[in-house]
């Protein structure tokens, strides 16, 4: 093996590695600033707005923000009880990694 070879060899690794993190970094940034955002509102009892920042972040992917969203539709927070509308958030937060709990 040539030191050319040797040096693309570790460079590629190298590359790899930072792609890598780069792609795990933007996955796991999806939609948590509008779910933060959803949290501090929540806090401040401000449900309406709340769950609209939730449900963007549910739109790019937040587990979290579905569940939720699920709960303020069981609970009639920010949003009129809706059982159907419920059992969708909680199901698809639950597809999503989130332990289901009624």
């Amino acid at each position: 093996m040539t030191k050319t070879h040797k040096t693309r060899k570790k460079f590629n690794g190298i590359l790899g590695l930072f792609l890598a993190v780069l792609l795990l970094t933007a996955c796991g940034k999806k939609g948590q600033d509008e779910f933060e955002k959803g949290k501090a509102l929540y806090t401040a009892q401000d449900y309406k707005t709340a769950v609209t920042q939730f449900a963007l972040a549910a739109d790019k992917g937040h587990a979290e923000a579905q569940y939720i969203i699920g709960r303020c539709y069981a609970e009639g927070k920010g949003v009129e009880i809706r059982p159907s509308v419920r059992s969708w958030h909680l199901s698809t937060s639950h597809g999503m990694g989130i332990p289901f709990h009624d």
